[in-house]
């Protein structure tokens, strides 16, 4: 059976896709926690992350080594190439999404289109994230909901909120936008629309929901701690779904529902570092290319770049347009342990290029 090693720092949302993939795999996944002295240093100075790890409360990184280490965070990519090299080649380092530096040692990079990573022999994109739905979670959230939500009228609109993610912006204004247009396609729908807020909401953008919606929408505000979180229900009873452009994680199981989905860009806002960054990523600038290449300079996602992909294949919609049709199967999870597969059947040790 593969030994699979996956590092785990803070984001729980690239954890789950690592625990994702390593079942799909079928591995004997072992989960590595990892700590740092300074985790702001670490996540600012990627390159230094071998050295600022807190031995003391990580988990240990011995011998045997495994045969594959998964690794989602930039701040972690330089640990794990770490074992790559203690191991001497023998286990296989793939990062999910994009590394933060030392990009041409990773045996594998599975990405997405937002992340803007240059073609080259070690990298893979594919079109969504490694999610998976929770059929379990999925089931009893919808029997909470059957009984309230069978008295509305059908199609059921579920409309998922995120929140202000740079360069993405939910402020008062976008929300009252959002609101004017979700209801104007429940009611071209003749439909029902189903409201969810997430952590990243805010306040304000909450109290502007609310003034809009009210009467004419279910709402759930996660303001509201008494509710419960209506989420997993509404992915599978909902109809159709409208999902905020800030949130690629939302969109994703939205389109894993094979339901259709519509989706609400939020206005973008970039600051003078941002467009900075943006403008010089591919560098050859003899002081911005260590930088760079080292990870200590990073673009930010570019999540308008997936979307037009995922637009230009059929898997989403914008609000404005007619879809009613739910996306075409998509199947990134037997892609990527195909990719996979393929590396691990090279077992001999792996010559790692150095930047």
């Amino acid at each position: 059976m593969l030994d699979l090693w996956i590092l785990a720092h803070r984001r729980v949302g690239d954890l789950e896709q690592m625990r994702s993939l390593a079942s799909a795999l079928a591995a004997r996944a072992s989960e590595k926690s990892i700590v740092f002295h300074s985790a702001r240093l670490a996540v600012s100075l990627p390159f230094l992350s071998p050295w600022m790890m807190d031995h003391r409360r990580s988990s240990a990184l011995a011998p045997p080594w495994p045969d594959l280490v998964l690794v989602a965070e930039g701040a972690l990519g330089n640990v794990a190439l770490e074992i790559g090299r203690k191991s001497g080649g023998r286990t296989k380092i793939v990062c999910l999404g994009r590394p933060r530096g030392r990009m041409r040692e990773f045996d594998l990079i599975i990405t997405t289109p937002q992340y803007r990573v240059p073609a080259a022999a070690n990298v893979r994109e594919l079109k969504l994230p490694l999610h998976r739905l929770d059929r379990r979670q999925m089931k009893a959230g919808a029997a909470a909901l059957a009984p309230e939500l069978s008295l509305l009228p059908r199609p059921w609109i579920a409309l998922l909120v995120g929140g202000t993610s740079a360069p993405d912006v939910l402020d008062r204004a976008a929300a009252q936008d959002l609101a004017r247009q979700a209801l104007a396609y429940a009611k071209e729908s003749r439909g029902s629309l189903l409201v969810a807020t997430s952590p990243r909401t805010g306040r304000e953008a909450e109290r502007a929901l609310t003034a809009a919606f009210k009467g004419k929408a279910r709402c759930s505000f996660w303001s509201e701690k008494a509710a419960k979180n209506p989420y997993s229900g509404y992915l599978a009873l909902a109809d159709r779904f409208i999902v905020t452009s800030d949130s690629v994680s939302m969109i994703t199981e939205a389109i894993l529902t094979k339901k259709p989905v519509a989706v609400y860009r939020l206005p973008v806002k970039l600051s003078k570092w941002m467009r900075f960054v943006a403008k010089h990523r591919h560098s050859t600038h003899m002081l911005l290319r260590p930088l760079i290449e080292a990870g200590v300079i990073e673009a930010r996602p570019d999540r308008a770049a997936l979307l037009e992909k995922l637009r230009a294949e059929g898997l989403i919609h914008d609000i404005g347009e007619a879809g009613t049709e739910g996306p075409p199967p998509v199947d990134e999870m037997g892609a990527a342990v195909q990719l996979i597969e393929a590396l691990l059947t090279d077992r001999a040790p792996a010559q790692r290029a150095r930047g």
